[in-house]
């Protein structure tokens, strides 16, 4: 299968579940500026015939490293007899999946170094916040994982525009809360997004604040610990829309 060849330019999304949700809407809007000229195509991961889960399944994007892992995959397709995908515009995010503190491997890790340093007794009651407050990638190996990503999207798959997604607010109070494997943390996503955005300025990447944006409307978005209300993730196709007006024109 060979995807965009004969049809218009393709917007294509990566990112995790939270452009899944606002990517119906997203896709909605944009058949509004598609004309009998060039008519604009969307798509997401594992739509257009690539069957690459690399360490995720279905359309989720998963973390940095997964998102490099795919974006290898495509490259490879693309030069064999795969499917030939080439987006014109790539929306790109992660980090939600990076951030994550997964509570029971981060314990079990805290005790081994204990019984490693020969300091059990002393380690007997765990000091949890430390046990469970390490992301599953580390900051500087997030920041590593973005630049290979846009330079592969850039210069192996000829994307003519990679534009970058904030990734959206965690409230601690809400999240982890819940009987969730992992925890995640608001400290976590602005130094993650501090991140990308000093690797997109370097880079001369286009950033979409969508973190601004549900930081404005507040816990009331959300419907679970980090997903947000359909009414919300509709707004914010509609807003993204808007924001991603001027390089639909351009292009």
């Amino acid at each position: 299968m060979e995807a965009n060849a004969d049809d218009g330019p393709l917007l294509f999304v990566l990112g995790d579940s939270i452009s899944i949700g606002y990517g119906p809407h997203l896709k909605e809007n944009l058949q509004k500026i598609s004309t009998s000229v060039e008519r604009w195509e969307y798509a997401r991961k594992n739509e257009l015939g690539d069957t690459g889960d690399m360490g995720l399944h279905g359309c989720n994007g998963g973390n940095s490293q997964d998102v490099v892992n795919y974006l290898k995959f495509l490259v490879k397709e693309n030069s064999s007899s795969g499917p030939h995908i080439s987006p014109r515009i790539l929306l790109l995010n992660c980090g939600l999946h990076d951030i994550k503190c997964n509570i029971r491997e981060n314990i079990k890790a805290y005790k081994q170094e204990a019984i490693d340093s020969g300091d059990l007794d002393g380690r007997s009651v765990l000091d949890v916040s430390a046990a469970v407050g390490v992301p599953h990638v580390s900051l500087e190996d997030y920041g590593q994982n973005l630049r290979q990503a846009i330079t592969l999207a850039r210069e192996d798959l000829h994307v003519h525009t990679v534009i970058w997604v904030r990734t959206t607010p965690v409230v601690d109070a809400i999240h982890n809360s819940k009987a969730m494997p992992w925890n995640r943390y608001a400290a976590h996503v602005t130094a993650y997004n501090k991140v990308a955005d000093s690797i997109c300025t370097a880079l001369s990447v286009p950033v979409i604040d969508l973190h601004s944006w549900c930081a404005a409307i507040g816990p009331s978005a959300y419907r679970d610990h980090v997903h947000f209300t359909s009414d919300i993730e509709r707004q914010q196709g509609q807003w993204l829309f808007q924001q991603l007006k001027p390089f639909l024109i351009d292009q």
